[in-house]
C-alpha cells in the first residue's frame, strides 16, 4: 500500500520534533558551555572586525571590494557556515560513528524514513541561535545597506543560489 503525502509529511514532522526536543535537552544540560560559547563568539567577531578596520584603515578597497562589501560577504559567509554546521556537522559525525559501531544496520531495519532520520538526528537550534545570531546581528548593524545596491530580484536570486 502506498503511503499518502499527508502521512509522509506527518511522519517527518514528528521525527523532526522529537529530534529537536532531544537535541535541546542535550544542549541545555551545561549552561556554562553556552555562556562560554557566547563569549568566545563575541571575542572572535570583535577581533575579526578589528582586523577589517586595520586593513581598510590603510587601503580603500581590497581586490575591488570596499569595507562595506566585505562586511556583507562576512554576513553571507557566516549564515552559510552556521546553517551547514547546524544541519550537517553533528549528523555526519554521528553517521560515521554509527557505521563504525554497526548502528546504521539497526537503523535500516526500523520502519522509519532512515535518510530523513539520519539527516535530522541532531538539529541544534540552540547552537544556531547562540553562535550565529549574535555575530550576524553585530556585523549587520555595521553594514551600510543602501550603498550595496540590493534589489528584490538580486536578493531572491541570492536566496535561491544559497538554498541550492
Amino acid at each position: 500500500m502506498k503511503q499518502s503525502v499527508f502521512n509522509f509529511i506527518k511522519i517527518r514532522i514528528q521525527i523532526l520534533g522529537i529530534n529537536i526536543a532531544n537535541t535541546f535537552n542535550i544542549e541545555t544540560a551545561f549552561p556554562a558551555e553556552n555562556w562560554a560559547n557566547i563569549f568566545s563568539t563575541i571575542i572572535y567577531t570583535l577581533s575579526y572586525l578589528l582586523f577589517l578596520n586595520i586593513i581598510f584603515g590603510n587601503v580603500k578597497t581590497l581586490a575591488g571590494y570596499s569595507k562595506n562589501d566585505m562586511l556583507f560577504f562576512t554576513i553571507i559567509g557566516q549564515a552559510a557556515f552556521h546553517t551547514m554546521y547546524t544541519w550537517s556537522y553533528d549528523n555526519l559525525e554521528k553517521l560515521i560513528e554509527g557505521v563504525h559501531k554497526g548502528e546504521l544496520d539497526l537503523l535500516l531495519t526500523k520502519p522509519l524514513p532512515t535518510l530523513f532520520y539520519v539527516s535530522t538526528r541532531s538539529f541544534t537550534i540552540i547552537r544556531l541561535v547562540r553562535d550565529a545570531l549574535l555575530p550576524i546581528t553585530m556585523i549587520s548593524l555595521l553594514v551600510d545597506w543602501p550603498s550595496l545596491g540590493l534589489t528584490p530580484g538580486k536578493v531572491m536570486a541570492g536566496i535561491v543560489i544559497f538554498i541550492l
